[in-house]
C-alpha cells in the first residue's frame, strides 16, 4: 500500500516538474481518484495473436484490469482499466514517410510508458512522430477517465476526462476535459487547451479552432481561426475551473 502511495506521489511530482509553465499541480485530481484498494481487485491481461510479436515487460508498476496488445513497455506507473492497443505498430524494416524523407525502423516499434498515472483511458494506432517512429512514448504523464491517445505521444501532459488527443505528438501541455486536439504537435507554449474546445490544423497556433458551450447543441457558429483562446475567459481559469467542476 505505502509502495504505491509513494509510487503516485513521485509521478505527481514528475508531472507537476513538467507543467510548471502553467503552475499546474495535477495531485488534487489524481489523489483518492482509484481508491487504493481497488488496484489490488483486478488481474491485467495480454493478449497473444499470431499477428503480433510477443514482448511484455513491466516494472514497479500497478496495471490492475488493464489489458496489453502487441510490444509494450510500462515501467514506474499506475494503469486502472486502461486500454493499451499495439495492433497497428509498425514492424522492423518498415519505413515512414516525413516531407519526403524515408525513415527505415531498425526494430519493432513499441508502446513505451513510463512515471504516468492513466485511468480508464484508450491508448491506440503507431506513433505519428517522426522523430521517434521506433517508440510510441507516454512519459511523466496523466489521463483521466474515458480519455483517448491516439497515435499521439504525450511526454509531461495533463488530460482532463474525455478528452481526445490524435495524431499528435504533445510535450509540456493541458489538455481540459471533453477537448480535442488534432494538431501534429502541440508543446507548451501553446499546450493548454480549455474544456470543450477542438483544436486541429497545422501549425497549431494558427489552427481550426472551436468552443461548444452547450454539448447538447454541439459547437456554436462562432468557430474561428486564431490563436487559441477562449472569448469570454481567460482560458487558465476556464480549464481550473471545468478540472474542479469534474472532480466532484
Amino acid at each position: 500500500m505505502q509502495k504505491l502511495d509513494n509510487l503516485a506521489e513521485r509521478i505527481t511530482r514528475r508531472i507537476g516538474v513538467n507543467l510548471k509553465r502553467f503552475d499546474f499541480d495535477a495531485g488534487p485530481y489524481l489523489r483518492g481518484c482509484v481508491p487504493i484498494h481497488q488496484l489490488f481487485k483486478f488481474y491485467a491481461f495480454y493478449g497473444v495473436t499470431a499477428l503480433h510479436p510477443i514482448h511484455f515487460h513491466f516494472s514497479n508498476s500497478n496495471l490492475a484490469g488493464s489489458y496489453f496488445l502487441g510490444k509494450c513497455k510500462v515501467d514506474n506507473s499506475i494503469l486502472y482499466k486502461t486500454d493499451i492497443r499495439g495492433d497497428e505498430l509498425k514492424s522492423k524494416g518498415e519505413s515512414v514517410q516525413h516531407r519526403g524523407t524515408k525513415l527505415v525502423l531498425e526494430q519493432d516499434e513499441q508502446i513505451s510508458v513510463s512515471d504516468s498515472f492513466l485511468i480508464k483511458t484508450l491508448v491506440h494506432n503507431h506513433s505519428h512522430d517522426p522523430e521517434n517512429p521506433e517508440v510510441f512514448v507516454i512519459k511523466n504523464s496523466a489521463a483521466c477517465p474515458y480519455s483517448n491517445i491516439h497515435g499521439a505521444p504525450v511526454e509531461g501532459c495533463f488530460l482532463g476526462a474525455f478528452a481526445t488527443v490524435d495524431l499528435t505528438a504533445l510535450h509540456g501541455c493541458i489538455v481540459g476535459p471533453y477537448a480535442y486536439v488534432q494538431a501534429g504537435e502541440l508543446i507548451s507554449a501553446n499546450g493548454a487547451v480549455a474544456v470543450h474546445t477542438l483544436r486541429a490544423g497545422q501549425p497549431a497556433a494558427r489552427s481550426f479552432h472551436g468552443v461548444c458551450r452547450d454539448p447538447q447543441r454541439g459547437f456554436q457558429a462562432g468557430v474561428r481561426r486564431g490563436p487559441p483562446g477562449d472569448p469570454h475567459k481567460d482560458p487558465q481559469e476556464h480549464l481550473s475551473q471545468s478540472l474542479r467542476g469534474d472532480q466532484a
